[in-house]
């Protein structure tokens, strides 16, 4: 009987031992996990799908959910980590979970314990590339055990794009670093900033370009990327247009990228006049999509360049012609033309062709000489803005020379974003004709201020060959009549004193 008692309790004991092994090996928190997972700040339309990357070993401790995903702390993958691991999952038969758009996050509920990489697949209609995240299911645990990572991820994503400033002009600080006045030969330093997405591994195609036009410039000297290594992109340049290709391996390398692009032009002397810009446009085309490298977007930028002309075109070739200058011809009395509102040519009398005129800038470097034409303009092109001297070098046949040294200022607003808002022409300090733009998107409407009775062509006369010269008016004509009577009239004096005095 004691040896029946014996066996028994032998029996029960081992047994007792067994289920206390079996219970030991099971976490005293496996009776539930978090189940609901939820990434926020993810475009509608996209597709969101979790992996699980780390599971429970069935003996409460975090491992890798396959053996070829590297990770030195379960518990606590590292960017990079997860950023390598995002290029092996969909090989790697993981358990896998949908997330669902919901009130503008997206949630999906967790299959079993432990931690999912969350990766984004972009819709058509996405602006954002999504690097890499996480999100856990832990077990819920009142002792302490929690020790994976939050339920919940904000997305980590960037919006790609692209910056051009205008950093000098000449060597100079611009006022304005969407646009400048210029002259041909004037040097202009241009930076781009392109905004890199920080591309995960899944990114097999990943691409991502930065090309530049010149329109009416010409490269001048190297492209310097700045924050990139010339292992990490390649070059394609002609005089007038660049493109920058960063390379797969960089885009994905999992680091901030932090690159800008500098480098100068000159204008060229065809370039546009008035209002007709020579816009240089920088466009970065990337990858949109992790599955397909159809899938690009692009992003435009630009900067505007603007020179001006003096009886020129208002908005470039072929344009309504100012008439800020007008030679003409005044008769040997000195009689006045009638002054001459903008656009009505038909009120000026004798307009005086083959008059050859040099323009100066106020620092010497600058020299422009023209002749006027048949209508008497004085076509002087690609100029900036700033102040000049006209002067008459040589006078048509049967006129004389005027040398008198006339100040001429160019003045133009740019709008904020580099447009030129209006300029006007000042003439021997009388405002001669403002012209203006206004912008509705991408239309244009140009105007001259004509219908203000301020704005007027100035008129340059020449006298005739024995006659007296005079610029903007009768000149000193009536003033040598007047000084030549008070000679005549003291010699009368002087001889009728004289017979006084006999």
């Amino acid at each position: 009987m004691q040896q029946t008692i014996r066996k028994s309790g032998i029996v029960l004991l081992a047994f007792l031992f067994a289920a206390l092994m079996a219970f030991s090996a099971i976490p005293v928190h496996a009776a539930s996990f978090d189940t609901t997972l939820t990434v926020q700040g993810v475009e509608a339309g996209n597709t969101v799908t979790g992996y699980q990357i780390v599971k429970d070993d069935g003996s409460g401790n975090w491992v890798v959910a396959n053996s070829k995903i590297s990770i030195n702390n379960p518990e606590k993958p590292t960017a990079a980590e997860l950023n390598k691991i995002a290029g092996q999952v969909k090989g790697l038969n993981l358990q896998t979970v949908d997330f669902k758009e919901s009130n503008g996050d997206y949630t999906a509920t967790a299959p079993a314990a432990g931690s999912y990489l969350v990766l984004v697949t972009n819709g058509p209609n996405a602006n954002y590339v999504y690097s890499p995240m996480l999100v856990s299911a832990d077990y819920n645990g009142d002792n302490g055990t929690e020790t994976l990572g939050k339920t919940t991820a904000d997305a980590k994503k960037t919006q790609p794009g692209v910056d051009k400033v205008i950093t000098k002009k000449n060597g100079e600080d611009p006022a304005n670093n969407k646009g400048v006045t210029l002259a041909p030969e004037d040097k202009v330093t241009f930076k781009i900033t392109p905004t890199i997405p920080n591309y995960g591994t899944e990114y097999t195609n990943a691409t991502y370009t930065v090309a530049d036009t010149l329109t009416n410039m010409t490269l001048s000297g190297d492209i310097t990327v700045n924050g990139a290594t010339t292992d990490d992109y390649t070059i394609e340049k002609t005089d007038k247009s660049f493109t920058v290709t960063f390379k797969k391996d960089f885009l994905t390398n999992g680091n901030a990228k932090n690159v800008t692009i500098t480098y100068a032009a000159t204008l060229d002397s065809s370039a546009a006049r008035g209002f007709a810009d020579n816009p240089n446009d920088v466009k970065v085309t990337y990858s949109n999509n992790p599955n397909t490298s159809d899938n690009t977007k692009t992003v435009e930028k630009h900067t505007h360049q603007y020179t001006f002309d003096i009886d020129g075109d208002i908005n470039g070739e072929n344009s309504e012609q100012t008439k800020d200058i007008v030679k003409v011809g005044v008769d040997q009395k000195g009689d006045l033309i009638t002054a001459t509102k903008y656009g009505e040519m038909t009120t000026v009398k004798n307009p005086l062709q083959g008059a050859e005129f040099t323009l100066t800038s106020q620092d010497g470097k600058v020299t422009k000489t023209v002749t006027t034409d048949a209508n008497g303009l004085m076509k002087i092109t690609g100029l900036d803005a700033g102040e000049y001297t006209l002067k008459e070098t040589k006078a048509p046949a049967g006129y004389k020379l005027d040398t008198t040294a006339v100040p001429v200022k160019i003045e133009a607003t740019l709008n904020t974003d580099g447009t030129l808002a209006s300029y006007k022409i000042t003439i021997n300090g009388t405002n001669t004709n403002t012209y203006t733009a206004t912008y509705n998107g991408d239309t244009k409407t140009v105007a001259a201020a004509n219908a203000n009775a301020d704005n007027k062509t100035s008129l340059f006369n020449d006298a005739k060959s024995g006659g007296l010269p005079s610029t903007g008016g009768a000149g000193i004509f009536f003033y040598l009549i007047a000084g030549g009577a008070l000679v005549a009239l003291a010699v009368v004096l002087y001889t009728k004193n004289r017979k006084n005095q006999a």
